[in-house]
């Protein structure tokens, strides 16, 4: 598991918005008001993601997909199991991949920007002012483009036409190439190999309404940076790069302890869970904070004469869900394969008894199934 110090993303009080953060723009403004931004550690789940892309990426670029297949053992598992013609057909004809694009919101104008490094993106070619993003492929088909958005994990994302970094992704390839269309989808690359997409075609009146939802989200931001930030904590503070010093979550979770919880009504209840998600966000930014610290000092930290907090090692194991069904539906039929529809070693112990659940896992680890993972956390534990 790599584990990265958070650090300041530039020197500038403002950084500049990218097409990632135009979700958080639209759901906090003043998130983009409170100073210079620290990037959160990736997770384990990210570096799987950014594996799976980079595959795919070197797959549409014409690298032999056993060539390309990445070292990460979970990434690994689920390439190997893409089906590159499907990679093919999903991202249009003669794609361009990892395309980096500009838009200005005061004019309208969009360009293709330098092609960085394949370490880190770079977009200080471009104005200041402009929003930058990259787009993970994007081909021309007649008067339209064709922009592709791969994800991977289980966190899902809005439809694509609702969707602000996939509409800016379209708006500024649509206008920088002069095209009047522009088909947008979001790519869901499941565990099993198998690409899901969600699509969404908008024509020149819906980029227009696009172009303008996006310039009034940038406007609430600009508001927010001259006057008084417009907070509004919620699920996405996990997300947010201003975690650490947002004043408001610090007071959802003050309002959080001093709410009388007996006195729940459907709406205090709906609000009660949007605080608990920023706190839970701003928890598990700590959380990380913590384990770099403890790693540092060699991955035991002393709490008190008879604790200590140490990092150790776990391991998880997950399923091929089309192999594993396939054993359960064979040995035990269709109505236990739709109770462990989850695929995985705790619901197969739950929809099959005790003997038969292992059964199904040896067969699954004869037949290349079983996928094993380490991982690290920190837990209290007594002084040595």
């Amino acid at each position: 598991m790599l584990h990265t110090q958070p650090k300041p993303e530039q020197d500038a009080p403002h950084p500049r918005i990218t097409a990632s953060r135009l979700g958080l723009a639209k759901s906090c403004p003043g998130s983009f008001a409170l100073g210079p931004h620290v990037s959160p550690a990736p997770g384990e789940a990210a570096e799987k993601g950014t594996a799976i892309h980079a595959f795919l990426e070197a797959v549409l670029d014409g690298v032999d997909p056993d060539e390309a297949l990445p070292e990460d053992p979970e990434a690994r598992a689920v390439c190997e199991k893409i089906d590159a013609r499907d990679v093919y057909g999903v991202a249009g004809p003669n794609p361009s991949t990892e395309t980096p694009l500009g838009w200005d919101p005061a004019t309208g104008e969009a360009r293709e920007a330098p092609r960085a490094t394949a370490e880190r993106r770079d977009y200080s070619a471009l104005p200041e002012g402009w929003v930058a993003g990259t787009a993970d492929a994007v081909s021309a088909e007649g008067d339209a483009v064709r922009v592709t958005d791969w994800k991977t994990g289980a966190f899902e994302v809005p439809d694509p036409g609702e969707n602000p970094q996939l509409l800016f992704l379209g708006i500024a390839a649509a206008r920088s190439r002069g095209k009047d269309r522009a088909i947008l989808q979001v790519v869901r690359v499941n565990e099993d190999g198998t690409l899901r997409a969600r699509t969404a075609e908008l024509g020149p009146d819906d980029l227009a309404l696009a172009e303008a939802s996006l310039v009034a989200v940038l406007g609430r931001v600009e508001k927010s940076r001259e006057g008084v930030p417009e907070l509004r904590p919620g699920r996405h503070c996990r997300f947010c790069p201003a975690l650490y010093r947002c004043p408001a979550v610090a007071a959802e979770a003050t309002a959080l302890l001093e709410d009388p919880f007996e006195e729940l009504d459907p709406a205090s209840a709906a609000r009660a869970w949007e605080r608990l998600a920023a706190c839970d966000a701003a928890i598990k930014r700590a959380r990380e904070a913590l384990f770099l610290y403890v790693a540092g000092r060699g991955g035991q930290l002393p709490l008190d004469d008879a604790r200590s907090l140490r990092i150790v090692e776990g391991r998880r194991q997950s399923l091929d869900p089309k192999i594993a069904l396939g054993i359960v539906r064979e040995r035990f039929g269709e109505d236990a394969a739709a109770k462990a529809a989850s695929v995985s070693p705790t619901s197969l112990k739950k929809a099959l008894p005790s003997a038969g659940a292992m059964e199904v896992l040896d067969e699954v680890k004869k037949r290349g199934g079983l996928t094993s993972t380490t991982y690290e956390s920190l837990r209290e534990a007594p002084s040595r």
